[in-house]
């Protein structure tokens, strides 16, 4: 009898462990919260254009899984969601540092159907960014229209756009 309720313990025990791990969920690394919700970012992609005698405007694009850049007519497409951040590393490379946002075109845009896309304006904000080998590491926060905040993270490769329709 004793041996059986040890039994019946360790498999209380393995089953307990086992629906524990089950039910850890790892956070995605690549993400950005909006009223208390969190929306995954799948890939970054950024234009650099020169403004004013070699002073250069960086469009950052992140980008949810179902959007992606079309090289051959040059736009994004899909659907999905996104954030769009205007900043100037005072360069015409990006760099290691944390950026103002320069202009008001920056936005983001939750379920959107690119070319059609109903966007929310973003005010001001900053992002941050470190580059190792490579890969980005980009933080940022951003103030909406009507003072709610977006914030975020993005880990990974950028791609560039050469041309930009």
């Amino acid at each position: 009898m004793k041996k059986l309720y040890t039994h019946i313990l360790i498999i209380l025990f393995i089953s307990l462990l086992f629906s524990a791990c089950r039910e850890l969920q790892l956070e995605p690394e690549n993400y950005f919260m909006y009223n208390d919700a969190k929306y995954e970012l799948e890939n970054g992609y950024y234009y650099t254009y020169e403004v004013h005698q070699g002073v250069s405007i960086h469009l950052l694009y992140l980008v949810s899984d179902g959007i992606s850049f079309n090289t051959t007519e040059t736009s994004f497409e899909g659907e999905g969601d996104y954030i769009t951040a205007f900043f100037s590393t005072g360069s015409d490379e990006i760099f290691s540092g944390t950026f103002p946002l320069t202009t008001t075109n920056n936005a983001f845009c939750l379920d959107c159907i690119m070319g059609n896309a109903n966007v929310i304006s973003i005010q001001t904000g900053s992002i941050t960014i470190s580059i190792e080998e490579n890969i980005f590491e980009i933080e940022f926060t951003l103030v909406i229209d009507d003072q709610n905040s977006v914030t975020g993270r993005y880990k990974g490769s950028l791609t560039e756009i050469i041309s930009f329709g």
